[in-house]
């Protein structure tokens, strides 16, 4: 997987950096898009599109287990929806009283206090530590290559999908450029 792993290690460098530099939401956001990205490696082969459910089973798959969260996938994909299409805590699922709202935690600060927050506003919260949810995601995607190793089915339905994410490639000289882009057909 080392088009897909060189892309995706790439969000996680900017991640890290984002942490790093106190910019938790853009951390956050890179995050949850990663984890579609995820999700949609593992879709068969007749489905162009994530949808929510594999975004929930990926989740509840290789994410949540041993993760810390006290969150639920559905939970995630709700705080998902709300951050990379609003920026807010708010989504359609929360609205509809579908799932608590994610309030997020980091550094020193206790994310699980955010669980009973929502006590004192009138709405179900759950908090999610960042940094766990980061720690979380890096335990996810090395479950998921261990199952592609592993699974023949899973590998097959990843392996024409990993072609097809974004990679790098030197423009310095085409006849090389040429080369590598042959090699990954």
């Amino acid at each position: 997987m080392s088009t897909s792993r060189n892309s995706l290690q790439q969000f996680r460098l900017a991640a890290d950096l984002c942490r790093k530099n106190e910019l938790v939401m853009p951390a956050v956001a890179m995050i949850y898009s990663s984890i579609d990205t995820m999700a949609w490696l593992s879709c068969p082969a007749t489905q162009m599109d994530v949808k929510k459910d594999d975004f929930i089973s990926w989740a509840d798959r290789y994410l949540l287990p041993d993760s810390g969260l006290t969150c639920t996938a559905l939970e995630l994909y709700s705080a998902r929806c709300g951050v990379l299409h609003t920026m807010t805590p708010e989504s359609n699922i929360v609205r509809t009283a579908g799932a608590r709202k994610v309030l997020y935690g980091w550094g020193n600060h206790d994310a699980r206090l955010l669980d009973g927050f929502g006590e004192h506003v009138g709405e179900p919260c759950v908090g999610v530590d960042v940094d766990a949810l980061i720690r979380a995601f890096d335990a996810a995607v090395e479950r998921f290559v261990d199952d592609t190793e592993r699974d023949e089915d899973l590998k097959n339905r990843v392996e024409p999908r990993r072609r097809m994410v974004f990679a790098e490639w030197r423009l310095d000289d085409p006849k090389a450029l040429y080369q590598q882009i042959t090699q990954h057909e």
